[in-house]
C-alpha cells in the first residue's frame, strides 16, 4: 500500500514537467531587444538593409504578449508563441497601421554572443519568407 502514494507523486511529477517543447526558446526570448538591423529581400535575392539611428525597442513578457516601441511613441502590443519552432507573431491592435515589427510566421535564428566593438551582445534573426523580411534583433 506505501507503493501507491508514491506512485501517484512520481506520476504527478512527471506529468508536471511536460511543458511546451518549445519551453527553451520561450526563456531564451523573454525581455528587451532593440531591433538593430531590418533587411528586406527582393525577388531578385537583392537585399536592402536598414540600420537603426534609434532602435526600436522589442520587449517579450512571459505571458506571451510583448510591445513593439520607439523612444517618442506609444507601445504597440503583441501576441506571441512559438508554433513548430517558428515565432509567431500577432499585433492585438492597429493591425492594418506600419508596425515597427509584421505580423508572420518566423524562423528564428540564435546568435549567444555577438562581439561588435568588444562588446558582447545576444541576437536573433527573424525571417519571413512571406514578407520576405528578417529582423535583427540584439540585446
Amino acid at each position: 500500500m506505501k507503493k501507491l502514494p508514491v506512485f501517484i507523486i512520481f506520476l504527478f511529477g512527471l506529468l508536471s514537467c511536460q511543458g511546451s517543447k518549445d519551453n527553451k526558446n520561450d526563456t531564451f526570448i523573454v525581455g528587451k531587444w532593440a531591433i538593430y538591423e531590418t533587411i528586406a529581400f527582393q525577388n531578385n535575392d537583392d537585399s536592402a538593409a536598414m540600420h537603426c539611428n534609434v532602435c526600436p525597442q522589442i520587449v517579450f513578457i512571459k505571458n506571451h504578449t510583448g510591445f513593439a516601441k520607439l523612444s517618442n511613441q506609444k507601445p504597440i502590443y503583441f501576441n506571441w508563441e512559438f508554433d513548430d519552432g517558428k515565432l509567431v507573431i500577432e499585433h492585438t491592435e492597429n493591425k492594418t497601421k506600419d508596425n515597427i515589427l509584421d505580423d508572420g510566421k518566423y524562423q528564428i535564428t540564435y546568435t549567444r554572443v555577438v562581439y561588435i566593438h568588444k562588446k558582447m551582445f545576444n541576437e536573433i534573426a527573424l525571417s519571413d519568407s512571406e514578407t520576405n523580411k528578417k529582423y535583427v534583433l540584439r540585446r
